[in-house]
């Protein structure tokens, strides 16, 4: 080798360094575990001059280029600068294996998209000398280069190795009220793609899609912009369902008032079998929420203009229904019968309701030759919700599909308004009530349990007599729900020849709308910017609990004014302090109101909306409705809980355990106000923990909590005091869909605890695979990062099932405090231990049901024997008694993310029963 190559090749191997060092920094992980490559990302900064890059070369990409050729001679590249733009992923996957000398072959052979077919590579690319695995290498590594890019219209098959880049995936639980949940054609996720892989045109399209995450890492991609979709996910074994389905969403996708359908794909996933499963994809626009879900989490609205918005909004359904049910395609007219018309198929997407799922759908061409409305014959629909005319075949007294004209859908919107109008005059309350009415109503009437609108004929008395007790009720200030129910009543709930069709409902609600002069409120402004203040605050903690940022939240006129908490009382009643702990719900359509772009959706995913739960025992904790719930139990009975805080809103406090029995006024901190401190600081210093105002004046202290114990909390001071603190994170399969919650959770509880404990922390995990690394022992120096750096490393992986159970690790745990206790040489007594377990609960690895029940009565019994706290004293011993509530050896707290039935059983039954059998 010349002293001229020698000096290209030391130029390409730095080259090439800087490039694997970038590559790493742009490698993003998918929510199936596989990981991919931002192209874009890697091209934008190679196309940059590095500080190594001499002035020969016109930037990085240009000194790979050309140093990739001359380290082997002075000839030429064989493949021009212009020509690497058209062939950017072929070439770094090419310096990825070792051969970026042969771009020009792929430039010859054309093969400049990524993937590239194996047995053409064979067939056209010859391995160089040195790479015998030279095909396969390229082949197996290429996927990285090439995942799939969201656009416009999307559509075609994926091959086996193209990697879906969800960066995060969660599954839609749609409302069943309480009902199990049924086999589905399809499963519903949202789905979180970087904006790096989205088409500008889409982005564009879909502007209020677009968030910004705040938790992880700017290069692990749980950080950092992206559109959020919907993913209705079909098996290879439903691919009739689901080519049924894109079709009728292509037909449809033009039409307003509908669901928007952005694209399809083919692809696979891995399974947790090691392959890889084939799945059919429609990718659609997320709603927040749909109209059940609004009824559940919204206050119904109250002034004059808050009723009219919410009618209006529900109005352009029918206006959706009648667009759809005549649709132009290629220039002749075609009829469309949804056939599913429901309350969990009205989506609010952007502060409007949409028509969903046309799963049920039909088509039909519509014929100008006959007077009688056409009909189709109709199998599905939901049958509280469908016509009188469904009911033989739905009720399985008919085998014979039933012929329904179009007016079949008007009934089922007919029953949505008529709980959509209970909704707004008697709120939730009201709609449950309106439920168990019709369901008794038919059972007196017929001696079986269902529950629908009619008798199977025609409408049923009770419902036309609850609409008029709803006239009844009707606020002063609501000028329309009578009106509407006018139109339900006469219009919609009546037999098919006397149903209006949509487009005429829709032309009537029009009408009155612009007809009605109701009242003008004579309330202040003022008193409606406070209100809108309140009820912004309000929608805006889903966004603080998930660690979404919407991309306007820097609009001033979407921030809330933030009023600071009144300290606690000495004395409060309790059931004042119940109630006033409740959270504040959002009114239907009181932010329609607000200044600021009307685009935004106030909640960016379907059942993933939280609220606060209180407990009966005073504690709030965040939970996701339909999803997430985290309750506190504690096991034995201490007589103190320290205190922590989760996530909530900035400025507003959210969890509190208390610390003692006595009253403290204190400001507590959020999740979310020390995550930016100690993030801002580099989670290496712990200020005083008095008060908000000393978290922002740093002052440092030292992690042992002996020479600066002025500036400890002396509540939980007392609390710790000479105990060991244990933190034993659950990370089976199960606890995935929590762990951002469990992380952030840890993360303040270490903060808040960290100097307690004076020789050091510990945390462990349930699964004993979890890597050694994710582990942490006492050790006198800790800092919030370890624990945040654990947490990462332990995560549930994603890759396999892993179904985990408490008692081994808690068992290991206090076994290390009894064994001392019984040891004959300790230098001094065993410190006692305070073990914080957050766990979903459902430890899917424990077969039989009261495991943890009797391990834990045994558990106590053995630690009120090794302290002498005796049932029963024989003849002629000492009767000195110890209290084993007041040692506290070993004192569990259990807190629970998620709200699994059984789960919650289990912990109600640890908390509540332990006293049967002798535990305190």
């Amino acid at each position: 080798m010349s002293s001229g190559q020698e000096a290209f090749a030391q130029e390409f191997q730095t080259a090439l360094e800087e490039f694997r060092e970038l590559r790493k920094q742009e490698t993003r992980v998918a929510a199936c575990g596989r990981s991919f490559v931002l192209v874009s990302n890697v091209t934008a900064r190679l196309t940059q001059r590095s500080i190594s890059c001499s002035d020969d070369y016109e930037n990085d990409l240009d000194r790979l280029r050309q140093t990739a050729y001359l380290r082997h001679g002075p000839d030429p590249p064989q493949l021009q600068r212009d020509h690497y733009y058209e062939h950017l992923a072929v070439f770094y996957n090419l310096l990825d294996v070792g051969a970026p000398n042969l771009i020009h072959e792929f430039w010859n052979n054309n093969f400049n998209l990524l993937p590239i077919d194996r047995d053409k590579l064979r067939n056209h690319i010859r391995a160089p000398p040195g790479l015998p695995s030279f095909h396969d290498d390229f082949h197996r590594n290429q996927f990285a280069w090439c995942p799939i890019h969201f656009k416009m219209d999307m559509g075609g098959p994926h091959g086996l190795g193209i990697i879906s880049p969800f960066s995060r995936k969660e599954i839609i639980m749609p409302y069943r009220g309480g009902k199990v949940p049924r086999a589905n054609t399809a499963t519903l996720y949202a789905i979180d793609v970087l904006e790096e892989l989205v088409d500008p045109d889409l982005q564009k399209q879909m502007a209020s899609a677009k968030i910004e995450r705040q938790e992880g890492g700017a290069c692990d991609g749980s950080k950092g912009k992206r559109y959020r979709f919907a993913l209705k996910q079909f098996e290879a074994a439903k691919k009739d369902h689901f080519f049924n389905e894109r079709q009728m969403f292509r037909n449809l996708k033009n039409q307003d008032g509908m669901i928007q359908y952005i694209g399809w794909f083919k692809g696979f996933e891995p399974d947790n079998e090691g392959g890889f499963k084939e799945y059919y994809n429609i990718v659609l626009e997320l709603a927040a929420f749909d109209f059940y879900t609004a009824i559940q989490e919204e206050s119904p609205p109250i002034s004059v203009a808050e009723i009219s918005d919410f009618w209006q909004a529900m109005s352009e359904i029918s206006g959706a229904l009648a667009s759809i049910h005549t649709v132009e395609i290629d220039g002749r007219e075609y009829l469309t019968w949804h056939g599913d018309i429901k309350p969990q198929n009205i989506l609010r997407v952007n502060d409007r309701f949409k028509l969903a799922d046309p799963g049920e759908a039909s088509m039909q061409l519509k014929t100008t030759s006959i007077t009688e409305p056409q009909k189709v014959k109709s199998a599905g629909g939901t049958r509280t919700y469908a016509a009188p005319e469904k009911a033989a075949f739905l009720d399985g007294f008919s085998q014979k599909k039933p012929d329904v004209s179009q007016t079949s859908d008007v009934w089922s919107l007919g029953c949505v308004f008529s709980i959509a109008a209970t909704y707004v005059v008697l709120g939730q309350q009201g709609v449950l009530i309106f439920n168990q009415l019709r369901r008794e109503a038919i059972f007196n009437a017929t001696g079986h349990s269902s529950d629908a609108f009619h008798d199977g004929e025609n409408v049923l008395k009770e419902v036309r007599y609850w609409h008029t007790y709803l006239r009844e009720a009707t606020r002063r200030t609501d000028a329309y729900t009578d009106t509407i129910l006018n139109i339900v009543d006469n219009f919609m709930l009546v037999p098919g020849e006397s149903r209006w069709p949509a487009k005429q409902i829709w032309k009537e609600f029009d009408g009155f709308f612009t007809t009605i002069k109701a009242e003008r409120s004579a309330v202040p402004k003022g008193l409606h910017d406070l209100l809108q203040n309140i009820d912004l605050r309000s929608e805006q903690l889903y966004d603080q609990h998930s660690g979404i940022r919407r991309v306007d939240s820097d609009d001033t006129s979407k921030t809330p004014k933030v009023v600071p908490s009144l300290p606690r009382t000495d004395i409060e009643f309790e059931s004042r302090e119940k109630l006033l702990e409740q959270v504040i719900q959002p009114v239907a359509q009181r932010s329609q109101n607000r200044n600021g772009s009307p685009t935004q959706s106030r909640h960016p995913s379907i059942s993933f909306h939280p609220a606060l739960d209180t407990r009966t025992d005073g504690q709030k904790f965040p939970r996701e409705v339909g999803k997430q719930n985290v309750t506190a139990q504690q096991l034995p009975k201490a007589p103190q809980k320290h205190a922590i805080d989760t996530p909530s809103t900035p400025d507003q406090p959210n969890l509190s355990l208390p610390p003692s029995n006595q009253s403290h006024d204190r400001n507590l901190i959020t999740v979310w106000k020390v995550q930016r401190e100690l993030e801002k600081n580099g989670l290496e210093w712990r200020p005083s923990i008095r008060s908000f105002r000393s978290l922002v004046q740093k002052q440092e202290t030292t992690v042992r909590g002996k020479s600066n114990l002025e500036l400890l909390d002396q509540r939980l001071e007392t609390e710790f005091k000479d105990r060991d603190i244990i933190y034993l994170v659950d990370n089976g399969s199960t606890m995935s869909g929590h762990w951002t919650q469990a992380s952030n959770l840890l993360k303040v509880l270490v903060w808040r605890s960290i100097g307690y404990d004076d020789n050091g922390m510990e945390l462990y995990f349930t699964n004993p695979d979890t890597p050694a690394n994710a582990s942490i022992t006492e050790t006198k120096k800790q800092s919030v990062i370890t624990f945040v750096t654990a947490m990462k490393n332990a995560e549930p992986s994603q890759s396999h099932h892993v179904k985990t159970t408490i008692v081994p690790e808690l068992a290991r745990i206090i076994n290390g405090y009894t064994r001392a206790m019984t040891s004959q040489r300790p230098p001094r007594p065993p410190r006692k231990k305070t073990i914080i377990v957050l766990t979903d609960g459902i430890w899917e690895g424990m077969k039989m049901e009261h495991t943890i029940d009797i391990h834990l009565r045994s558990t106590f019994h053995e630690l009120k024997d090794l302290h002498g706290d005796l049932s029963y004293v024989q003849p002629g011993k000492s009767d000195d008694q110890v209290d084993i509530s007041e040692i506290r050896p070993v004192t569990i707290q259990f807190v629970q993310f998620g709200n699994h039935r059984n789960a919650t059983e289990r912990f109600r039954r640890l908390d509540d029963d332990m006293e049967l059998y002798g535990c305190p």
